[in-house]
C-alpha cells in the first residue's frame, strides 16, 4: 500500500504527515488562491462527512477537541459551593470570592494549556 493511499492520510488535517504542506487538490504551480476548487468540492457528498464526523477527524480541529476533552476530564470543574462560601465569608465580597475560587484557578489552567 502506497503511503499516499494510507487510511490515515489527512488525519487531523495533515498532508503526508505534515501540517505545513498544501492539500492535495491545491495546484502549487499557480499563484495562491487561483486553484479551481470545483473538482474537489464535487468529489464527495458534503452531508456524508457530517454524518460520519470526518469534518472533525480530518481537520486540525481534532487536535483542539482532544486537548479540550483531556482538560475537561483531567481537571473537572469544582462545583462544590463549600469553597466558594468559605472564601465569601473570609473576604465578604462576592466578586472577590468568585475570582479567587472560580476564575483564577481556571484561568491559570487554561493559560498553562494554551502556552505550553
Amino acid at each position: 500500500m502506497d503511503k499516499e493511499d494510507s487510511r490515515f492520510e489527512g488525519l487531523a488535517g495533515t498532508v503526508k504527515g505534515s501540517f505545513f504542506r498544501s492539500p492535495k487538490w491545491v495546484n502549487n504551480l499557480q499563484p495562491p488562491g487561483m486553484t479551481d476548487q470545483t473538482k474537489s468540492l464535487l468529489e464527495e457528498n458534503p452531508f456524508a462527512g457530517f454524518f460520519w464526523g470526518s469534518h472533525i477527524i480530518f481537520s486540525p480541529n481534532l487536535i483542539w477537541l482532544t486537548i479540550s476533552l483531556v482538560v475537561y476530564f483531567a481537571f473537572p470543574y469544582d462545583l462544590d459551593m463549600a469553597a466558594f462560601n468559605e472564601a465569601q465569608s473570609q473576604t465578604e465580597s462576592l466578586m472577590l470570592s468568585f475570582v479567587l475560587v472560580r476564575f483564577f484557578p481556571r484561568f491559570m489552567l487554561n493559560f498553562a494549556v494554551t502556552f505550553t
